[in-house]
């Protein structure tokens, strides 16, 4: 009994640690660069993915990450891309000194074949403030020092805020 409680514990954190190098390894479906000194607001809405928000970067740049939302549902980019074209709405545009990056769903039925996951990192300054939304996912703000507000309903919170080091 033990001996089989400690394989299925094994198999079960295999599992998870390949998971986690298989997220960790993946490329951007999409890569959107932006000036850096001219944004002052980011908005960021997904629904199912994660959202991150990296400030004090040299060079601004959006990364969206899309993978099918079904376990073990692979599908290939032409399949993806032609989902997003049907069920999606992607707008990533810098406007204003406003980058935006959502990503919703069209109001046509859709099911769990055409669920995609889709994910965004956004690399920004450090002065910028940043309104972030995603329903599934989790949020994840680094060194951002402006006003940040956030929303997930079935994922985590984690801000950081690395203090200047003055000389």
């Amino acid at each position: 009994m033990k001996r089989n409680l400690l394989l299925t514990v094994f198999i079960c954190l295999g599992m998870a640690l390949m998971a986690q190098q298989s997220v960790n390894s993946e490329s951007p479906y999409r890569t959107e660069s932006f000036d850096i000194d001219v944004v002052k607001n980011i908005k960021v809405e997904t629904s199912g993915g994660a959202i991150q928000v990296k400030g004090g970067q040299q060079k601004g740049m959006v990364e969206m990450y899309v993978r099918a939302n079904g376990w073990g549902d692979r599908k290939t980019k032409s399949e993806i891309q032609q989902i997003l074209d049907e069920y999606y709405d992607i707008n990533i545009r810098s406007q204003a000194g406003t980058l935006t990056a959502t990503a919703r769903r069209k109001n046509i039925n859709w099911s769990n074949k055409t669920a995609l996951n889709i994910s965004f990192i956004v690399y920004s300054g450090n002065q910028v403030d940043a309104d972030i939304r995603t329903s599934g996912g989790s949020v994840k703000v680094q060194d951002v020092e402006g006003v940040i507000t956030g929303r997930t309903s079935g994922g985590s919170i984690t801000v950081k805020i690395f203090p200047k080091i003055l000389t």
